[in-house]
């Protein structure tokens, strides 16, 4: 938890409080969020990894491992693009996530399945 001055009155505020108390001021929403993904492979032979897109950043996440993108605090909707690669079983997925709203995606390959190896599963999260 941080303390930060409000833009209306000045108070000193949590960051983690949903409006300042003193003017009511919405604090959450200038903190644009998180979007956390997570790379997770189920199978029998070898591990998989992905390629995040999003907001000018591109990082390569393992399996096993996830990593934590900041969402710009702007009010607007953005689109990660999530390349996942293995062998030739490719898929690209698309995931919009607004400003000020913290969501986990867990991407995972299950090659038990004949087709469409690639799943996704998108959740709320809570940040610390």
């Amino acid at each position: 938890m941080a303390l930060i001055t409000c833009p209306d009155c000045g108070k000193t505020v949590s960051d983690r409080a949903a409006a300042c108390p003193e003017c009511g001021c919405p604090i959450g929403a200038l903190h644009g969020g998180v979007l956390r993904v997570e790379c997770r492979f189920f199978g029998f032979f070898g591990s998989c990894r992905i390629t995040v897109r999003f907001c000018g950043q591109t990082r390569t996440i393992k399996n096993g491992y996830y990593d934590d993108f900041d969402v710009p605090a702007d009010g607007k909707d953005h689109t990660a693009t999530i390349n996942c690669a293995k062998g030739l079983d490719i898929a690209d997925i698309n995931v919009t996530i607004r400003s000020g709203e913290s969501k986990k995606v867990t991407v995972f390959y299950d090659d038990s399945k004949f087709l469409n190896h690639w799943k996704y599963k998108e959740e709320m999260f809570i940040t610390k």
